[in-house]
């Protein structure tokens, strides 16, 4: 499990205690820290959650495809705007392919 599942739901429990606290108080400004906190910890949860569906992805393609997994893998983890910047010319050059007619 991502480390920014579990700080985000951190966050999201602090932000349930800060607005809890707050709706008590009738301090609107702790109210208003919570709802950000909450708001925080739901970004990051996600984030979490991205990482290791991408993980897993990555992880799957590395057992189907062996060596070939393995090396993607690799170039994914260590150079991870190359994979991004060929991704992107892969599929500028698939659509240039299919809108050529």
């Amino acid at each position: 499990m991502d480390e920014n599942r579990l700080s985000g739901a951190g966050n999201d429990l602090k932000g349930q205690v800060k607005e809890g606290l707050g709706n008590l108080t009738g301090d609107s400004k702790l109210q208003a820290e919570g709802n950000v906190d909450q708001l925080t910890g739901m970004a990051q949860r996600t984030l979490g959650q991205a990482r290791d569906s991408l993980r897993d992805a990555a992880d799957t393609v590395s057992t189907q495809a062996g060596s070939v997994g393995e090396w993607l893998d690799d170039t994914i983890h260590e150079r991870p705007l190359y994979s991004l910047l060929a991704a992107g010319a892969i599929g500028y050059v698939l659509s240039l392919l299919i809108h050529r007619s």
